[in-house]
């Protein structure tokens, strides 16, 4: 595999968000178009939907979108390595833990009521993603 260029997945991320794109959407369709998954760009974005606010807009219930949707990359991307797949989540969780603090998607936003955090928890899933995908 390929190394991923980390300014242009997080360009390309940011580029769904800016399209009305959730952060579950634009992550998992960023990564996934990037490293050929081979679903198609509809596909990935109707997968990626239900994930949305946390989890069919739960907020304070769900995980973080753009966490989830770059956890169900790697299901993609590693499908016949649960080894590999569950090894780099437990990363991606921690790396955004330590960062955010919280991996719920309410705290995160107040309960949806302010979104500007969620450009930046996507530019930094893309980021981390792009790093671990580049180590391997």
């Amino acid at each position: 595999m390929g190394k991923i260029d980390s300014k242009q997945l997080t360009d390309k991320i940011q580029n769904y968000r800016d399209n009305g794109k959730s952060c579950s959407q634009s992550v998992l369709t960023g990564i996934c178009t990037t490293v050929d998954c081979k679903l198609s760009e509809e596909e990935l974005l109707s997968l990626g939907k239900g994930f949305s606010g946390g989890i069919g807009g739960t907020f304070d219930e769900g995980t973080c979108g753009a966490l989830t949707g770059a956890i169900i990359a790697l299901g993609l991307i590693y499908p016949n390595d649960p080894k590999m797949n569950v090894a780099l989540s437990k990363q991606l969780l921690k790396f955004f833990q330590d960062e955010f603090t919280t991996l719920q998607c309410g705290k995160l936003t107040h309960n949806g009521e302010d979104k500007t955090i969620c450009d930046p928890c996507c530019a930094f899933i893309g980021e981390k993603f792009a790093q671990l995908y580049n180590e391997l």
